[in-house]
């Protein structure tokens, strides 16, 4: 099993929100830290958003629980987070453990540290690891990894899903550029069509106006040659006349 610690949301470089993002598709399970002073900003549910396009399973742990004041206070902050998970996950089935991470690490040191020789964790340790509320989600990890627990057949399809998903994701994304670049295709293809069109038009037009032009042309030609030839039938019948009278 490999845990990798991401950068998390809502960070200052992008190169960090990237990494945090392209883990991912990666990961068969992914457990998200909320903290119980700022549960689910807007950076953490853009986040879940994104994460459901890859159909991850998401495990929460709420931290600094032990912030909270009373048990009240702690339910109703795990009532909220659980409504809006599932809202933005879009399952019912929603895991939250409620943790103290800082309760949990003081009651390890305290157990490596005074342990007895009976092997036997001193009281305080005990009241550190009590208070961290981190045994449910242990025994979470623990089902998790055996595989002959659901929780470990669940983790063996999660295994399995993740390529699958991978390969959804792919094949998808290719269909969407595959559907793009047809209809662009398909608008480059109006477009010489209706140029096409639009030359052919212009070339009739330009053939019947050519054709008119001729004719016309033609008629004006034939109209003055034979205005010419009258005139010139005529200055002929006057040269005679002329010549005859002057004979």
């Amino acid at each position: 099993m490999n845990i990798v610690d991401t950068p998390g949301t809502n960070v200052i470089l992008q190169r960090q929100q990237r990494l945090t993002e392209e883990f991912v598709p990666r990961a068969d399970l992914l457990l998200f830290v909320i903290s119980a002073d700022r549960p689910l900003t807007e950076s953490e549910v853009a986040f879940l958003r994104y994460t459901q396009q890859w159909k991850k399973k998401v495990v929460f742990l709420l931290n600094k629980s032990d912030l909270y004041q009373n048990a009240s206070e702690l339910k109703e902050a795990i009532s909220f987070i659980k409504e809006n998970a599932r809202k933005f996950l879009n399952t019912e089935d929603v895991l939250l453990y409620p943790v103290s991470a800082r309760s949990a690490l003081e009651a390890k040191l305290l157990s490596f540290s005074n342990t007895g020789i009976d092997g036997r964790e001193p009281s305080a340790s005990e009241s550190h690891w009590k208070v961290s509320n981190f045994s449910e989600f242990e025994k979470f990890l623990y089902s998790f990894l055996d595989g002959s627990t659901r929780m470990g057949m669940e983790r063996m399809k999660l295994k399995l899903e993740t390529p699958i998903a991978i390969a959804e994701r792919l094949l998808s994304a290719c269909e969407t550029l595959v559907k793009e670049d047809c209809q662009k295709a398909f608008q480059d293809l109006k477009f010489v069509t209706e140029l096409v069109d639009s030359v052919q038009d212009y070339a009739t037009k330009m053939e019947n106006e050519s054709i008119y032009w001729r004719r016309k042309t033609l008629s004006l030609v034939w109209f003055w040659h034979s205005c010419l030839c009258m005139h010139t039938r005529a200055f002929r019948n006057e040269l005679l006349t002329l010549l005859n009278i002057m004979s």
